[in-house]
């Protein structure tokens, strides 16, 4: 029975505390949220992507942010990301971002909740392009169900291919006041080669868990590669300390 005293007592935690984090419920995905005003929070992002299942090639990045509210609709943020791919690499570091989310309007003022998204990257390699990107995100809570799409333009500066369009969805369902669970989608909408029409490239499909405890908060989940461009599997976590 001494065995079970600590998960005994966290669920009684979880019980009886109406406070938690607020944290992310996706991971390929934004919901409308932003840290509340002079808020900080810390967050940490794992991802491990592999291209196929036949073969030893795959790659990590681990990515540190610091977000803060400048007002309760105004957020920004700065990331430091590292990253290793294998089996050739050494973890380093990658890049430096700034990121920026603004509500537009008050929620349930619209049929959906708008928000923007707006990140610059600077590749620590200077002979490799730096990177915009931008989101239009609209979401809608309907009870304990969220639903959210997200639009996606990326621009490389200087790269062939500069403009890239993709887009990502996601449903997420609230279980308790403290465990979410969801499905998300994702595509690239590229030209596989400069002859080929636009198409659907890199779709991918899979669950996600959000749980938040009353001092932090974690969300993770996988996808799994339906078209011939997909990584076989990506995976990703994410966790957010309220400072």
């Amino acid at each position: 029975m001494k065995y079970f005293s600590p998960f005994i007592a966290l669920l009684t935690l979880f019980s009886f505390s109406s406070v938690f984090a607020q944290g992310r419920y996706y991971i390929w995905n934004y919901q409308y949220e932003t840290e509340e005003a002079n808020e900080f929070e810390l967050e940490s992002h794992s991802y491990f992507n592999t291209p196929s299942l036949s073969n030893n090639a795959h790659s990590l990045e681990q990515q540190f942010e610091l977000e803060y509210g400048v007002t309760d609709r105004f957020q920004l943020g700065l990331y430091q990301v590292f990253g290793r791919d294998y089996p050739a690499g050494s973890i380093s570091a990658k890049s430096s971002k700034i990121e920026i989310l603004y509500k537009l309007i008050p929620k349930n003022n619209f049929v959906v909740d708008p928000m923007v998204y707006f990140e610059y990257a600077r590749d620590w390699n200077f002979t490799n392009p730096n990177r915009a990107e931008a989101k239009l995100i609209l979401s809608k809570d309907f009870g304990r169900l969220n639903g959210t799409v997200n639009g996606i333009a990326e621009y490389e500066f200087g790269g062939r291919n500069n403009f890239t369009p993709e887009i990502s969805a996601g449903l997420s369902y609230e279980l308790a006041s403290y465990l979410r669970a969801g499905v998300e989608t994702f595509a690239t909408i590229s030209d596989e080669d400069e002859a080929s029409d636009e198409d659907l490239h890199g779709v991918g499909v899979g669950p996600t868990i959000s749980l938040s405890t009353p001092w932090f908060w974690i969300t993770t989940g996988a996808s799994f590669g339906v078209s011939k461009n997909s990584n076989a599997i990506n995976f990703r976590a994410i966790i957010g300390i309220d400072l």
